[in-house]
């Protein structure tokens, strides 16, 4: 995690921000973000989801805001925003992926 980087960095700890570095990482955190959202969508598509789990897609307008300042405070203690935020967007979007599929399988 970005916040950890420092004492993991003296720890010893190879986590992934430790490894990249926070920088590069950054882009780490998009691509694993875009693609849970893209592999809903496939999945949907192909028909191993329902059509309305697509739903959880709609969280996905979410992720602009904490990307914004992932990119702008990576390095600092105003990234705590991008974390609630990306705690609220693993949420939000669990719930609407669950909706979408019970419902769905109806």
């Amino acid at each position: 995690e970005f916040p950890d980087y420092h004492g993991d960095k003296a720890t010893g700890k190879d986590t992934l921000i430790v490894v990249f570095g926070p920088e590069k990482a950054r882009l780490g955190y998009v691509l694993l973000v875009v693609s849970a959202f893209l592999s809903i969508a496939l999945m949907a598509t192909i028909g191993t989801f329902p059509m309305l789990s697509l739903i959880a897609l709609s969280a996905s307008f979410l992720v602009i805001n904490i990307v914004k300042v992932l990119y702008k405070n990576y390095d600092n203690r105003l990234l705590q925003p991008a974390n609630a935020g990306t705690i609220n967007l693993h949420a939000i979007t669990g719930v609407l992926f669950c909706i979408g599929i019970w419902f769905g399988s109806v």
